[in-house]
């Protein structure tokens, strides 16, 4: 009977958007050494979710008129001290300047994880300079955003 009500509660706050939730980080000072796992020189946001289930990253830059090209922002979400491994995301193609956001909830570049409610996670977002390019490339006005999102539940299976 018990696990009956709380499957029904867990339905039910689904049902009404209570696991809806906007966990977003942002960084704006570029870093140079970086390999997109380190989290050394980048923000960091700790936060729960409010429904155990699938997650992932989405990354990019805000620019205003200047080009992200030569910028590279990476993200990781952590799980006490230890990286959870499927969470990276990062703008791989950063040297050409046309890849200034991406989704890892869907495509080639899908890195999805599963998160526990009530938990305390952290996410990482780093602006870093691109593939050894140096960070007086990547402009000031750059600001690196990391945002995760629910995924679809099929995708941890």
């Amino acid at each position: 009977m018990k696990l009956f009500v709380f499957c029904l509660a867990v339905a039910v706050s689904t049902a009404f958007g209570q696991c809806e939730f906007d966990v977003s980080a942002s960084d704006a000072t570029c870093s140079e050494a970086n390999d997109c796992l380190s989290v050394i020189d980048c923000e960091v946001k700790v936060f729960t979710v409010p429904c155990s289930g699938c997650y992932c990253l989405k990354v990019r830059f805000e620019c205003g008129e200047e080009k992200c090209k030569y910028c590279r922002v990476c993200a990781n979400v952590y799980d006490g001290g230890s990286r959870i491994s499927t969470s990276n995301c990062h703008n791989p193609d950063c040297l050409s300047g046309s890849q200034c956001s991406v989704d890892c909830c869907e495509g080639t570049h899908q890195n999805v994880f599963y998160l526990e409610r009530d938990r305390e996670y952290k996410l990482y977002v780093c602006k870093n300079e691109c593939d050894n390019v140096g960070c007086d490339e990547c402009p000031d006005e750059c600001v690196a955003i990391a945002e995760l999102h629910q995924a679809n539940a099929t995708l941890c299976e």
